[in-house]
């Protein structure tokens, strides 16, 4: 079973036993005061084991006075030029712990292995199309045979039908007539972010390059949409979605200890971002 997603104050946290974990997705200024003991009970009264907050790093100076430290920082993310911090506290020590040691090596080697500059593997990403809400008993599907376990219950067509009504929009390759791999933005267009989330490509359709492609045509139309910063959170582990970020010009910014149920277990996640101008996809 996925997260909640809550109002607490006037900010937006999402936690659950899923995560064994808060997330504070958007803090309101006006908590600043009061948020940070009041994650900690939370914390406390359900057992988990880790709280991330997504802050300002202007509005950042309580969350380090309460013990939390900064695992990740994206500049000029606000409107207003702030950075955001992605700080934790990790309530249960075990939590600090890398659980796959062997496989966040072999990432970390392939990934340094890549080059850091834009690669040409997603040049032509025309056969990118966005997604409906008639799409989505698909786009479900899809997500059902990649991921056995996922942070947002994207298994469930209702909740990308939602989505896609609210401020996420998906992009797709079909191969014969199936979709083949699929990705989002989830934009905040308050502040002209977007997060590059949510790829998934068919087992027999892997080594293509269709993450690639997908992110070049999904770049072009953020870009168009007035998106500034394009970021994303993927799994340390996953060397192919490492290397698409990075060959795709983007900056690693950090790491996120043990953060996220996704595929069955408990994984580290990494943070990457870049700017985003006037990016043509062909």
């Amino acid at each position: 079973m996925a997260d909640t997603i809550e109002t607490l104050f006037r900010s937006t946290v999402q936690h659950g036993p899923l995560n064994r974990r808060i997330y504070l997705m958007k803090l309101h200024p006006g908590d600043v005061s009061r948020i940070v003991p009041e994650l900690s009970r939370l914390a406390r009264v359900n057992g988990y084991g880790k709280i991330l907050a997504k802050v300002p790093e202007s509005l950042s100076e309580n969350f380090r006075r309460g013990g939390y430290r900064t695992e990740a920082r994206i500049p000029d993310f606000f409107k207003n030029g702030d950075a955001v911090l992605f700080m934790s506290l990790f309530v249960n020590p075990e939590r600090t712990e890398e659980q796959r040691p062997g496989a966040v090596e072999e990432s970390l080697a392939a990934v340094a292995e890549t080059p850091a500059e834009r690669s040409k593997d997603g040049a032509e990403a025309a056969d990118v199309i966005e997604c409906g809400p008639d799409d989505a008993p698909e786009m479900s599907r899809l997500y059902r045979q990649v991921f056995s376990t996922y942070p947002f219950p994207i298994h469930d067509p209702s909740f990308l039908i939602r989505a896609m009504a609210a401020d996420t929009r998906f992009f797709s390759i079909r191969e014969e007539g199936r979709i083949a791999a699929l990705g989002s933005c989830e934009m905040d267009p308050e502040n002209g972010t977007v997060e590059m989330t949510d790829f998934a490509v068919a087992r027999q359709s892997r080594g293509k390059g269709l993450a690639g492609r997908l992110l070049v045509r999904m770049e072009a139309t953020m870009a168009d949409c007035g998106m500034r910063v394009a970021y994303t959170i993927s799994r340390s582990v996953s060397p192919a979605m490492n290397i698409t970020f990075k060959k795709g010009g983007y900056r690693f910014s950090g790491a996120l200890q043990n953060n996220t149920h996704i595929g069955g277990r408990i994984e580290s996640m990494w943070v990457w971002y870049r700017a985003l101008g006037k990016i043509p996809f062909r």
